[in-house]
């Protein structure tokens, strides 16, 4: 049976497929950039800025990106944030291919709660 709105899980191994993301202020602005440019590639890096999407006059100048994205099996889903200005990074590599740094989870947890805490 297939509900109607439901997403489809993503059943390719090692390809990016985009769940959400949101571009905001953390005061109630924000928006839904499309980046589904990026389903289906192993790895997507772009930069973070206002060409995402509009988000007003009244937005703060502070801007962060969040997004959730399913690798398929056997990865688990993953998000990660990125602020205005910066680049951001979704990679489905095959572990054995990915280059780790030991703080990158600790980081990205930081900013994740940064953000959210800021909303």
């Amino acid at each position: 049976m297939v509900l109607e709105g439901a997403i489809e899980a993503n059943s390719e191994p090692y390809k990016i497929q985009v769940q959400s993301a949101v571009y905001g202020d953390g005061f109630g602005h924000s928006c839904s950039p499309d980046i589904s440019s990026c389903n289906g590639l192993a790895e997507c890096d772009f930069l973070v800025g206002d060409n995402l999407c509009a988000l007003g006059p009244d937005a703060d100048s502070v801007r962060n990106l969040e997004v959730h994205f399913a690798c398929g099996a056997p990865l688990p889903d993953k998000a990660v944030a990125a602020a205005k200005g910066t680049r951001i990074r979704l990679d489905c590599q095959a572990p054995h291919l990915v280059r780790r740094q030991n703080s990158s989870k600790e980081m990205l947890k930081r900013d994740v709660d940064a953000w959210r805490g800021a909303r």
